[in-house]
This record gives structure tokens, C-alpha cells and sequence, in this order.
């Protein structure tokens, strides 16, 4: 099998949470996307999508994907867009130290989309992506969130997240409260779609006969 890497800045692009919240922190399809041809010949391969946020700079894998399909961008011409059956890490796992250090020159500091088979590094990645593969929201995620609000309060996504979480777990009172703060975030920075989001989902919990849907 075939591995390959994509980095997201979330500074630039936020937190990826799939291609439907509902799967946060359990599986579902995932996506990854870039301008590299490489991406072009990767079906088959494994794909781990590591995320690194705020300063100093924290890496984490994120989640892990087979990839399925390879498709155009709607949005970007020249830009292609893999597709497949996968799952977030439950939680994300910190990434650091010289093993991974040197993975990270090898990729010139996640630059572009890489194919990493050879490197050593892989099996690190794969066993840790293995290991969290839980279906159960727990104090380990809860943990994982409040540590990254702590360590990011002016990302919105995180706030999100907490929310997510917080509603799995039952918190709803936290959850409102989460998503309250994400929702004023994203509409100061103008991200209406994310607001709108976050609204309907406060009204969900208030009034669960509101079904939520993504438009």
C-alpha cells in the first residue's frame, strides 16, 4: 500500500471537520485537496492529513483516509480534490519530537501533497491513526478540546468543536455556550455560512422538533 501526506494550516483554512459535522470524531468520507499532480495517481493510497495551528506552531494528525476517487475542484481550476472512506482521530494526536521533525524536512515543511511510503515515519502515523479510531466521545476528547481552546481562543473552528463535543456528551448548556462563541467569532470575520451554521444548531439544541440539516 501507498501513503501519502496533506498539510492544512488552519490559520488559512480553519479546522477540517469532514464533509458532514455530524461525523466528527467518527468516520465518514473525507477529503483532501491539491495542485500537485502526484495527487493525480494516488487512488489506492493511504492518505493522513496533518493539521498544524497556532504559534508556536502545534502538529497534529487529524485523520486518515483510503482514498477512493480523484476529481476535479469545483471551485479552482487545476486543482484536484481526493476522496474516500475514513475517520478522525478520536482525539487528534500531538505530533513532535526528532522522528517527526525529520519527516517534516523530508516533506519541506508540508509544502505540497507527498507520497511518504518510504519514509519511516509511516508506520508511526498508522499505528497512531489505528489507536484512535474510537466511535465514542469520551474525557479523552473533551480533554483534547479544552486543551485546544486554551491553546487557540481565536479560532472559531475550536469553539465549533468544543460544541460538537459537548453535544455529543450531553453538555447542552456548554454547547449553547460554545457555539454562541464560535457563531460572534465567524460573523466578525465574516464567515456567514459558519454562523448560519452554528445558529441552526443552537436552535436545534434549544428546540430539538428544529431539525438540523447543512444547506
Amino acid at each position: 500500500m501507498e501513503f501519502v501526506l496533506q498539510y492544512q494550516n488552519a490559520d488559512q483554512q480553519g479546522l477540517y471537520l469532514g464533509e458532514d459535522d455530524a461525523q466528527v470524531f467518527g468516520e465518514g468520507t473525507l477529503t483532501v485537496s491539491s495542485r500537485n499532480p502526484l495527487i493525480s495517481g494516488s487512488v489506492g493510497a493511504m492518505c493522513f492529513l496533518i493539521l498544524g495551528i497556532g504559534k508556536p506552531r502545534r502538529y497534529y494528525l487529524w485523520n486518515c483516509f483510503r482514498i477512493e476517487r480523484i476529481t476535479p475542484a469545483d471551485d479552482t481550476p487545476g486543482r484536484l480534490v481526493a476522496t474516500g472512506a475514513g475517520w478522525m482521530l478520536n482525539p487528534p494526536q500531538r505530533l513532535e519530537g526528532n522522528d517527526f521533525d525529520a519527516l517534516r524536512q523530508a516533506c519541506a515543511n508540508f509544502m505540497t501533497f507527498r507520497n511518504i511510503s518510504d519514509h519511516p515515519y509511516t508506520r508511526p502515523l498508522m499505528d497512531l491513526a489505528n489507536q484512535f479510531r474510537r466511535p465514542i466521545t469520551d474525557s479523552q476528547t473533551l480533554d483534547f478540546c479544552n486543551d485546544l481552546v486554551q491553546f487557540a481562543p481565536g479560532y472559531p473552528d475550536v469553539y465549533k468543536l468544543r460544541g460538537i463535543c459537548m453535544m455529543d456528551l450531553g453538555d447542552d448548556a456548554q454547547a449553547i455556550e460554545d457555539f454562541q462563541f464560535a457563531k460572534q467569532d465567524f460573523e466578525t470575520l465574516g464567515i456567514d455560512d459558519e454562523a448560519d451554521f452554528c445558529g441552526r444548531v443552537i436552535e436545534a439544541i434549544r428546540d430539538p422538533k428544529n431539525k438540523l440539516t447543512e444547506e
